[in-house]
Parts: structure tokens; sequence; C-alpha cells
């Protein structure tokens, strides 16, 4: 597997579970969802320079990698999830 599709299969996996935190936090701890999605995006930033400098990848190139399928996946899984505990209550 090349470092570029491992750079994207990381950041779906960290879309996945940053999808998970969101979700807690918001039901759990109250926190405003643009508070919430500010954090999200701090937390890709962060995870695209660790995983760039993991595979040895330039930080602007690892920067673009997989950007529309990590919020894509984050903000979905997000959502739906939001939603499901809105109509289980």
């Amino acid at each position: 597997m090349k470092a570029s599709e491992r750079i994207w299969w990381m950041k779906l996996v960290g879309a996945l579970i940053l999808a998970v935190i969101s979700y807690f936090i918001q039901v759990y701890l109250h926190v405003d969802g643009i508070l919430i999605f500010a954090f999200g995006t701090v937390i890709y930033i962060s995870l695209s320079q660790v995983i760039s400098n993991m595979n040895n990848i330039e930080r602007n190139r690892g920067l673009k990698i997989g950007v529309g399928a990590f919020f894509f996946t984050w903000m979905s899984v997000w959502v739906l999830l939001y939603s499901l505990s809105l109509t289980m209550t």
C-alpha cells in the first residue's frame, strides 16, 4: 500500500473515532456544535501533521490527502449519531 493510501485510511478511521467523541461531548457534556466543529478542525490539522511525519510525506501534501473523506465521514457519522439519540429519547 502506498503512503498516500495509508494516510487516507488513517484519516478515515480517525474521522470515525472523532465522530463518536464529538457525539459524546455534545450529548453528555452539553457543548455547542460550533465549538465541537472547531475542535474537530484542530484535531484534523494535528492528525494530518502526525500522520504525515509517520509516513515521511510533505506536510502540505499530507494535509490535502483525505480532507474530503475525513470531513464528510466525521460530519455524517456525528450527525447520524446525534439524530438517532434525539429520536430514541
